[in-house]
């Protein structure tokens, strides 16, 4: 009798472990950085882009306006630059048993990256967010270009920006569009 209980609860919890496994789509890259050290993170996405233009999406879970692009404008920017640009998304301020659902649930191709909150705050010191959504583009040499709400992938000159540094242009942010 007892095994049968033994059994009966090891069945129970195996198929409860499997029911929050999610499973991704080939486009998308769950990661984790090589260290600890938060300091080091955007050192290693521009070390590992391998001279490609870098576009960051730093949003969180519960964030509706993250979710609005990732329906439509995400998608189509992804699809428009998946060649010349490298896609990552930085998932801050969220319960990580939200994380992998929510990529999921959306389709976010790309390379994800959940944050704890402490390794969030250095980040966010780092590219200056002030909020979510924030965007975060870098050019092919590692440079920030931009940190801002305003170049969403839904925005025009986004596009426009990622053309031009895809084509070593000069970007000129005086008037934030190209």
């Amino acid at each position: 009798m007892k095994n049968i209980f033994t059994i009966i609860i090891l069945l129970f919890i195996t198929v409860a472990c499997k029911k929050e496994q999610v499973e991704v789509s080939n486009d998308i890259e769950i990661l984790t950085f090589s260290n600890d050290d938060a300091s080091t993170f955007i050192d290693e996405i521009v070390a590992n882009a391998d001279g490609k233009v870098i576009y960051i999406d730093n949003w969180a879970t519960w964030c509706a306006p993250c979710k609005a692009e990732f329906k439509e404008a995400s998608p189509a920017l992804h699809e428009k630059f998946k060649e010349d640009v490298e896609f990552i998304y930085l998932c801050h301020a969220s319960k990580e048993a939200t994380y992998l659902p929510s990529i999921e649930e959306y389709n976010i191709k790309g390379k994800h990256y959940f944050l704890t909150d402490q390794q969030a705050s250095i980040v966010q010191q780092q590219l200056n967010l002030i909020g979510f959504p924030t965007y975060t583009i870098y050019d092919k040499k590692g440079n920030q270009v931009l940190s801002d709400y305003i170049h969403r992938p839904s925005h025009g000159p986004t596009s426009d920006i990622l053309t031009k540094l895809i084509n070593d242009e000069v970007v000129d942010m005086t008037n934030s569009t190209p």
